[in-house]
């Protein structure tokens, strides 16, 4: 197999300067003249020996002459071994993949108004002057999850960075399927800040055989810093206060404006200093009675990365919390009442039946309800087993018979057994709260209401008891599921069940399930029902027979949600929820922290790809490839070179002493 390949091929013409030895050896030759001797005996064997050798070292001279013409040319040449990974970079059969980080954290901006891929770019450019005019150039294309010809790449602009997470991991087994397929030498140039997340997609292929090389460039900022705002929501019964979280990494903040924003005009203001590696929580005051659903939060700072500068909240008391009713239409009537009576504002409900509930209804609920439910559909089994979106506050009201208890234990808990069990003793109870001065039950007349009866209950019901009844047994508990759900337990049914208790005829009835949704709801983790930029999730309508329509905070319509699997918001803000049937809702959308996490580190490529994996800076890569290091033998080129010069001055001078003496007679 051929392992040598030209650097510079265009000088092959010059090996045409071989002929000039030649020429000049046999021009040079003395043309024989003939002599007539009667004997040679007179001539000693000495002289013919002499003879013979200055005709080999002639010979000898005439190849030296050549060697070194030839090795001249393959110096203009550069030969270099092909078996070299890195040899590809010079090679006219090479084809160079490239890959530049898309993510938004290369809009870090190093110098005024030039971002790390804009670095990228540029040392793609200057590649553009060193490979040679046949090599085939690639370009990864995130959008289409494929390499594309780098003249059909559209010129980069801001637009070419995208929030979400990275996918190194899918362009690198695409550039592995399409080096296996390749008929010239394939490398790999791969671009980026290389942050923890986008270096362990890197590990992950690195950990088997590369089939092609890698060089891996690093934009990263030597001192990353960065002010960063997080965590902001409206509090106060009456929104007088906006909180937010500001952090200083890797530089203090001195005396930058924190602002606040709603409907566009600003309403409060608060002014930071906060030392290098610190943050603070800060409560902006806000003086407007604005009417505008969702605020903005700003920080007014010199900041290399502005993009995690704002954050977005919604107002709580324009936005009900949505809650979801599961059960026989009229066993929950009253549970429907019950929360409208609250106030719509407050409450935002919807009663269905056990078959009507949607992906959409489960995932777009705070709340779930489920009186008296005998089955679970698919919807609900993703609810009971954590697969929903986002944690979620669950009421459990039972069917209270002896004939359906595994009814209840399915729904519990799927797969285990708890010791539920049916009583009725004939006799009534009460009710009996814990107190009459804690959160939950702060502003409850008395501990024990008479009025409120209970005649059949179940007994072992899971969880901690929070209301028990006269005879201690429990009569709801509160407990936190493996997936972050918060369960409510009744002990007997909250629905229209006359003969299980009267509940729903006395003064508790309202206030109870008020307070015990609201308990529920403020055990739940609720920050993990936030949406992160770019990140693609289950699309909350996908199989239901409506839709909904996006609006971001300016109504303008920014996408249409129906029946695609998956749902993804390019970018941060506040945006509005429409269901084609139901009643709208706003969420907040915030960047990935990953992003804004500005550490970094090189990939690892393994004993196994050392050989095939150079990690170094942009600014050491074009040096490196001007060089020419890689793969080539021009110093041994030297050295031969070297050799034949020293064997030509001592063939030339022995030849040309043997030649002056004169042939013996």
């Amino acid at each position: 197999m051929n392992v040598l390949s030209f650097f510079h091929p265009e000088f092959l013409w010059a090996l045409a300067a071989l002929a000039i030895p030649l020429a000049i050896h046999f021009l040079a030759r003395r043309p024989p003249k003939r002599i007539d001797f009667s004997t040679l005996r007179f001539f000693s064997a000495g002289a013919m020996r002499k003879s013979r050798m200055r005709r080999i070292k002639r010979l000898l001279l005439l190849l030296v002459r050549l060697g070194i013409v030839l090795i001249i040319v393959l110096i203009f040449l550069r030969p270099f071994d092909r078996r070299d990974p890195f040899a590809a970079l010079r090679n006219p059969d090479a084809a160079v993949y490239e890959y530049v980080d898309p993510t938004i954290s290369m809009d870090y901006r190093v110098h005024p108004g030039k971002a790390l891929w804009q670095d990228a770019f540029d040392v793609l450019d200057s590649l553009d002057k060193i490979l040679p005019q046949t090599a085939q150039r690639k370009i990864y294309d995130d959008g289409r999850d494929e390499f594309v010809p780098r003249n059909a790449f559209s010129s980069p602009t801001p637009a070419f960075l995208r929030f979400g997470e990275s996918k190194a991991d899918k362009m690198l087994r695409t550039f592995d399927a399409a080096s296996r397929r390749e008929k010239g030498m394939p490398i790999l140039i791969a671009i980026s800040d290389f942050q923890r997340s986008e270096s362990r997609a890197f590990d992950t292929a690195f950990s088997h055989r590369l089939t092609a090389p890698v060089a891996c460039l690093s934009v990263a900022p030597a001192d990353a810093w960065d002010f960063r705002v997080s965590g902001v929501s409206a509090s106060g019964e009456n929104h007088s206060s906006v909180s937010v979280r500001v952090a200083a990494v890797g530089k203090p903040l001195r005396d930058a404006s924190l602002s606040a924003s709603i409907g566009g005009l600003r309403v409060g203001h608060a002014v930071l200093k906060i030392d290098k590696g610190n943050q603070a929580d800060v409560s902006i005051p806000v003086t407007s009675g604005a009417a505008a659903p969702v605020g903005t939060v700003r920080l007014d700072a010199d900041d290399p990365f502005p993009l995690d500068n704002e954050g977005f909240f919604i107002r709580a008391a324009t936005q009900a919390t949505r809650v979801l009713i599961v059960g026989d239409p009229y066993e929950t009537f009253s549970l429907g009442v019950a929360f409208e009576s609250l106030g719509r504002s407050v409450w935002n409900v919807c009663r269905k039946k056990v078959n009507e509930v949607s992906y959409g209804d489960v995932d777009s609920a705070a709340l779930v309800v489920l009186c008296g439910v005998r089955q679970l559909s698919q919807p609900l089994e993703l609810l009971v087993h954590g697969r929903s979106f986002g944690p979620k506050a669950i009421l459990f009201s039972p069917i209270v018979d002896s004939a359906n208890v595994f009814v209840n234990i399915a729904v519990l808990s799927p797969g285990e057994r708890h010791p539920l069990r049916y009583l009725a003793d004939g006799t009534s109870h009460s009710l009996v709260l814990p107190d009459t001065l804690s959160v939950v039950f702060q502003g409850f007349p008395h501990r024990m209401d008479p009025d409120a009866r209970i005649y059949r209950y179940l007994g072992g019901i899971p969880g901690s008891a929070i209301i028990r009844l006269d005879n201690r047994q429990p009569f709801a508990t509160a407990l936190l599921d493996t997936s972050g759900n918060s369960w409510i337990v009744f002990a007997t049914s909250l629905g229209l069940a006359a003969d299980a208790n009267n509940l729903v005829e006395t003064g508790l009835y309202v206030a109870l399930l008020d307070r015990l949704s609201r308990h529920a709801l403020s055990l739940i983790n609720r920050d993990a029902r936030a949406w992160t930029a770019g990140e693609a999730v289950r699309n909350p309508y996908m199989g239901s027979k409506g839709g909904a329509q996006v609006y971001d905070a300016g109504n303008r319509l920014v996408g249409t949600w129906s029946r695609q699997p998956s749902v993804v918001f390019d970018k941060p803000g506040c945006y509005r929820i429409q269901p084609n049937s139901e009643r709208a809702y706003w969420v907040c959308v915030t960047i990935d922290s990953l992003e804004t996490d500005f550490s970094y580190r090189f990939p690892v490529p393994g004993r196994m790809n050392e050989d095939m994996v150079r990690c170094m800076t942009v600014g050491q890569f074009i040096p490196f490839v001007k060089s020419g290091h890689h793969g080539s033998i021009s110093a041994w080129l030297w050295i031969a070179l070297g050799l034949l010069i020293v064997a030509e001055v001592f063939l030339w001078e022995r030849y040309r002493q043997e030649s002056d003496v004169p042939n013996p007679t």
